[in-house]
């Protein structure tokens, strides 16, 4: 996973995540999600489902500062329905007030919508129901609008353009210590999402589009699929959930290997 050191939130859904009511974080950070209104885990999928009716997953505390918080999402959805506007995400605390939260929304027509409360950014995201997208974004602190490149959205590893958004920019001003709802608004009011979420990431940094790339070819179901490109990222082999491996190789047991091994020059 690139840029482990800098996740906030992760579920990975590779396995069950749930337990007693809620779903596991393995960033390390310990921010386990409380599952509401009946979602749960999809065995069959290895996903989050939402029903879209009272559906939602929340995080408390991320431990942000106030301000304009910079942040990263990797996920995978598939929309069931997109007959009504749905959340994806929101970041916020409190009332839901002027520049005090930060989301993201699937409209009918399949576009997505950066908003913070007042003011958007819209971009044409090609998703569609009944099939799997992997889904990234991040900001990076600066104003929303139409014309904002504070927003970057990638879907299947490909950079969308932005196409419309307010004509009076606003910039986020977060309350500090907020809380992650996923599949709808911290207030728990409405635009419920209709669908599944697997392999969900918060990061608390800007992703390049390499970073994207590798989250996209790592797969949904199958992280990576068994082959690791060593030179991007930390590897832990046998370490337990939420723990980061300290060294470029980070191995814990026994190994056990036949063949040769054959050194690289340089």
């Amino acid at each position: 996973t690139p840029r482990r050191d800098r996740l906030v939130v992760e579920y990975n859904t590779s396995t069950n995540p749930t337990f007693e009511g809620a779903v596991r974080d393995t960033s390390g950070r310990g921010l386990d999600g409380v599952l509401y209104g009946g979602a749960s885990y999809d065995a069959m999928e290895k996903a989050l489902g939402f029903d879209g009716t009272n559906d939602y997953i929340l995080t408390g505390n991320l431990g942000n500062s106030a301000g304009a918080y910079v942040n990263s999402g990797s996920f995978w959805i598939k929309a069931d329905n997109m007959s009504a506007n749905m959340i994806i995400l929101q970041i916020g605390k409190g009332a839901d007030v002027s520049t005090k939260r930060f989301q993201v929304n699937l409209e009918t027509t399949g576009q997505i919508t950066f908003g913070i409360n007042g003011s958007n950014s819209r971009f044409q995201s090609g998703i569609t129901t009944g099939s799997w997208f992997h889904f990234a974004y991040s900001y990076d602190g600066g104003v929303n609008g139409a014309s904002s490149t504070s927003y970057k959205l990638y879907i299947n590893g490909v950079s969308k353009a932005i196409s419309s958004g307010s004509a009076s920019p606003n910039t986020l001003n977060l309350d500090a210590d907020a809380i992650l709802v996923i599949g709808s608004d911290h207030l728990a009011s409405g635009q419920f999402l209709d669908g599944a979420i697997s392999q969900f990431k918060l990061y608390d940094t800007v992703l390049t589009a390499e970073d994207v790339k590798t989250l996209y070819q790592m797969g949904r179901c199958d992280e990576g699929h068994h082959v690791v490109n060593f030179s991007k990222t930390r590897v832990g082999i046998g370490l337990g959930d939420g723990e980061a491996p300290q060294a470029a190789l980070d191995v814990r047991g026994d190994i056990h290997a036949t063949g040769s091994l054959n050194p690289v020059a340089g």
